[in-house]
């Protein structure tokens, strides 16, 4: 009994967990997958998760299988490309001013150039130009007259305000890179580390002025730029690049400042960032996943997680400011810190993900349990529900002055216990309590006062959708139609062209051989038939005295006999 129960811990034992990193170029994702209970592997198909460094492909999300993990979703550059970003948090805070102004003004170019100008014309100031989807610091300059930089109009770039007041420390400018983590966006789950990293310019600031717009390592705070410096320091507490909490600490001492609201402004500009994009991540996720809304509380979860790098900046008065979000943040390790932080980033989240051996056998007894249902309960259990459903259009708050924003809200949270079984809720909340570690969860968040905000905030960006994704499709369609327009006519040219390239002269022939031809015109002759009048009584039954022969060899002659049926009396002739 003994041996067979030693055997039965070694086959347990032996039931590993298969990654593939063959698209990861980063040590400290292996390191850490491994430290998880993975086991790597270049199989293209059989694996448990699945890690890559850029995008995800549609090709890839098709071959998925249901149980396997990826850590990317379709459609986050929604928020990840500076102009999709800038796009869908401008549009918002048009209706919520107060709730998302923590992100610059930005213009995208070209189209907003216009406007852009008329705001320089009514308000002097600094800009600082990017491209709309770069990284690493490459491609940004400031500039304070659009007249210097007329050549971008025309391309794809955001502008945005530089902010000439921003929090020093030690005389430098610096942001946090801040790494939060989506485990669901259906419903949605979002947690952030609780360390992050601080990175300093390597220039003494100083407001921005004619003699150095162009130093970038004094108004830019990129590793990738000031790691090049002469200036560069390697230290965790004094150097270039710092732990995120030891900053904190630093102006605590020195302003007395009250961390923790810091801390709340910044993880409620995260919230509201994701919140900007939740409903068009679920529609996307829904296309390409179409499973059961329920099967994350069921130990299978959502297919994809993200782990997106926020960078925040402070300005003097500690408000945080939103400048970009990064789809796949670098996980370089070029310093303790950087190991010590990203790998307890890395494998906190695999903690969170709840993935173990026998995933893949659980899904698949539960996908036998579901068809043996349906076997025996009938069609009518196909059918979604009630929770699972999106409340109908007469069941959403409908807008008014009649109706405070304390009902809409109330109304928000009815209908997300309505989405989503607050038991299962409870349950998957249970679950995270247990493996969050160094994570917190900062949606949904455990004070519903707050959340009421956030779900009210979403039903309001629902609405926003909808439209955007109607505009989107009717822009769409106008253009597909002048295309195929402009098509048309481009072939109607060409057309044209090589007709007169092939037979050039041939329709001033045929205008020369016809003018030549002279062919003679048939005169029209008529006749008279004299017919009595009382005749015409007898049913078209007159005696006519007329020579039939004559009249035969007339009409070969080629006169134009009208029907009888027209012949109209005339006095005591008709002209026929």
């Amino acid at each position: 009994m003994e041996t067979r129960d030693e055997d039965t811990r070694v086959k347990k034992q032996k039931k590993t967990m298969l990654c593939n990193l063959t698209s990861c170029k980063y040590d400290i994702v292996q390191q850490s997958v491994q430290s998880s209970g993975f086991k790597l592997t270049l199989d293209p198909t059989n694996w448990l998760l699945l890690w890559l460094d850029t995008g995800v492909s549609v090709e890839r999300l098709l071959e998925m299988k249901a149980y396997q993990r990826i850590n990317h979703f379709p459609g986050m550059h929604e928020i990840c490309r500076k102009d999709n970003l800038a796009r869908n948090v401008s549009r918002l805070s048009r209706l919520f001013p107060k709730s998302f102004g923590f992100f610059p003004k930005t213009w995208i170019l070209p189209h907003d150039w216009n406007e852009f100008l008329l705001h320089t014309k009514a308000k002097k100031g600094c800009y600082i130009a990017k491209p709309d989807h770069g990284c690493q610091g490459k491609g940004i300059f400031l500039f304070k007259d659009p007249n210097d930089v007329d050549d971008i109009k025309q391309t794809d770039m955001i502008v945005q305000t530089y902010l000439t007041n921003p929090c020093l420390i030690d005389g430098l400018k610096f942001d946090l890179r801040i790494y939060v983590l989506v485990t669901s966006v259906d419903p949605l789950r979002v947690f952030v580390y609780e360390d992050g990293l601080a990175r300093f310019a390597t220039e003494a600031y100083h407001p921005p002025n004619e003699s150095n717009l162009e130093d970038m390592c004094m108004h830019l705070t990129n590793y990738a730029i000031n790691k090049h410096s002469e200036k560069f320091v390697h230290d965790e507490k004094t150097g270039s690049k710092r732990s995120m909490q030891s900053v904190f600490e630093q102006l605590h001492q020195k302003t007395g400042a009250d961390i923790d609201t810091v801390w709340q402004r910044i993880c409620d500009s995260i919230v509201k960032t994701l919140l900007v994009v939740q409903p068009h991540l679920s529609k996307v996720v829904k296309q390409w996943f179409p499973s059961d809304p329920e099967a994350s509380f069921q130990g299978i979860g959502s297919q994809c997680f993200e782990i997106l790098g926020f960078d925040v900046i402070l300005d003097a008065k500690l408000k945080p400011w939103v400048l970009e979000v990064n789809h796949s943040p670098s996980f370089t390790c070029d310093s303790p810190l950087d190991t010590e932080i990203k790998s307890g980033v890395i494998s906190g989240a695999l903690k969170l993900l709840n993935l173990n051996p026998s995933t893949p056998k659980k899904y698949l007894r539960q996908e036998k349990e579901k068809s043996q249902t349906r076997l025996w309960k009938g069609s009518n259990d196909l059918r979604p529900k009630t929770s699972q459903l999106t409340p109908e259009k007469e069941d959403r708050p409908k807008s008014g002055k009649q109706e405070g924003k304390s009902v809409l809200q109330q109304q928000a949270l009815i209908q997300y216990y309505e989405r989503y079984n607050p038991l299962l809720l409870e349950k998957l909340t249970v679950h995270e309590d247990k493996s969050m570690g160094n994570y917190q969860r900062i949606f949904p968040p455990a004070d519903e006062r707050k959340l009421k905000q956030y779900l009210y905030l979403v039903s309001e960006t629902t609405k926003l959708s909808s439209e955007t994704l109607t505009t989107k499709a009717r822009k769409a369609f106008r253009e597909q139609q002048l295309e195929q327009e402009m098509m048309k006519k481009k072939q109607i040219e060409e057309w044209k062209l090589k007709r007169e390239r092939i037979r050039p002269n041939v329709q001033a022939k045929v205008d020369s051989k016809l003018s030549r031809t002279s062919i003679p015109a048939i005169p029209k002759k008529t006749f008279e038939m004299k017919i009595d009048a009382p005749e015409l009584d007898r049913k078209w039954r007159p005696s006519i005295a007329l020579n039939t022969q004559t009249l035969n060899d007339n009409i070969q002659g080629g006169w134009d006999i009208p029907s009888p049926r027209t012949v109209q009396p005339k006095a005591n002739a008709l002209h026929v």
